[in-house]
């Protein structure tokens, strides 16, 4: 240190402590996701139309150029993306069942007089009052619920006893009760009876799987897949009940694949798809070859399936086109509450006037309620 330089004496000058954020666990981050220049959020439905919108044009690429293993690789990619797509396979699982929708008393009343020709809207309605109506619901839970779904095995009779000790027997006796145990009786058709009381009719196809062979031959899995109601007609009544038609412009929907209702759906779409009877058209849309269609029939097992085109205007330019396949009474099974009838509406439908009574009853009161005149009236 320099001489002519004096060292300064006393206590050095305090710095400023550096301030550091501080971590609140208790406060909670939130994410949005918002448009370009919009403060308003995504929703997901938003998202969801985007992924559709996303998927149907990568499915419909193959049909601007694409051609041979171009054009099938660019529809098997995109399958595969829709069934990892959350949005369409939710979309798709909730399509099962006819939507729910309100009406007015008098357009209720006009349904139950022709029940026959207002079936869709009678389900919609069905669903409608069973969530806005607990004692509806209520009456639809205790009819799955009662019944306890107990069951037994009838062996076949053999001409001989000692035949019921083979090996064969005993092998095929084992396998029976494994598939009813995958199968699972009771929990299986207590969710059938809850779908079969709500909607009048449900169609399902029975799918199941063995692997291993011999002793060792195991259930995969069993089950009643079931169809989507509005998709469905019933066209006959056969030995096991009625006969179901398939509206298979369903599939036209990338959500949708025939591999979700077994090997018959597959073989019968790749056959429709295949000989041109239903292709998409420039812009995208299903469409139907009426020449091709009009004759068209589907064999499959040395049975043929015979198809019907059903055209129907919706509005005053759009048309929505209908391919009915016959689907195999040994493969397809409709349960019904009343089979007395071919309508696909629920048997309790005469409660739901009375329902929307109540339902208008609990809007009056809540409009009594918060009239400022009730409130001088009754001094609350």
């Amino acid at each position: 240190m320099p001489e002519n330089e004096k060292k300064k004496t006393g206590r050095p000058k305090k710095h400023p402590e550096k301030e550091f954020d501080t971590v609140d666990e208790q406060s909670v981050d939130k994410l949005e996701m918002s448009k370009k220049g919009d403060d308003a959020p995504i929703t997901l439905e938003d998202l969801g139309a985007r992924y559709k919108k996303t998927f149907d044009m990568i499915m419909n690429a193959d049909a601007h150029g694409a051609s041979g293993e171009a054009a099938k690789y660019i529809s098997t990619t995109a399958m595969q993306y829709n069934k990892l797509n959350p949005f369409l396979q939710n979309q798709r699982i909730k399509n099962l069942y006819t939507g729910a929708k309100d009406f007015d008393k008098a357009r209720i009343l006009e349904f139950l007089q022709n029940p026959g020709s207002h079936e869709q809207e009678l389900r919609s309605l069905a669903w409608s009052q069973s969530g806005a109506q607990q004692i509806y619901y209520n009456i639809l839970r205790r009819a799955a619920d009662i019944p306890q779904y107990k069951h037994y095995v009838v062996p076949p009779v053999l001409d001989k006893e000692s035949e019921y000790e083979s090996d064969a027997f005993k092998a095929e006796d084992a396998l029976v009760h494994d598939w009813l145990r995958v199968f699972n009786v009771p929990a299986t058709l207590k969710t059938m009876a809850l779908e079969v009381k709500r909607e009048g009719k449900q169609s399902y196809i029975l799918r199941n799987k063995f692997v291993g062979e011999g002793k060792s031959r195991k259930t995969a899995f069993a089950t009643f897949q079931k169809l989507p109601t509005d998709w469905v007609k019933l066209v006959g009544i056969g030995q096991n009940g009625f006969l179901v038609s398939f509206n298979m412009m369903y599939f036209m929907n990338i959500a949708n694949s025939p591999a979700d209702f077994g090997e018959f759906m597959v073989k019968a779409w790749n056959d429709i798809t295949s000989k041109g009877v239903v292709y998409r058209d420039e812009n995208g849309a299903g469409a139907i070859n009426f020449d091709l269609a009009k004759d068209y029939s589907f064999s499959y097992g040395g049975v043929s399936y015979t198809a019907l085109i059903e055209q129907k205007l919706m509005g005053k330019k759009a048309r929505s086109y209908f391919f009915w396949l016959r689907l195999p009474a040994d493969m397809c099974f409709t349960f019904a509450s009343d089979n007395s009838n071919p309508w696909v509406a629920p048997d309790t439908m005469g409660l739901l006037q009375k329902l929307q009574e109540l339902s208008d009853y609990g809007k009056l009161a809540g409009l009594i309620a918060s009239t400022p005149l009730t409130a001088v009236l009754t001094g609350e």
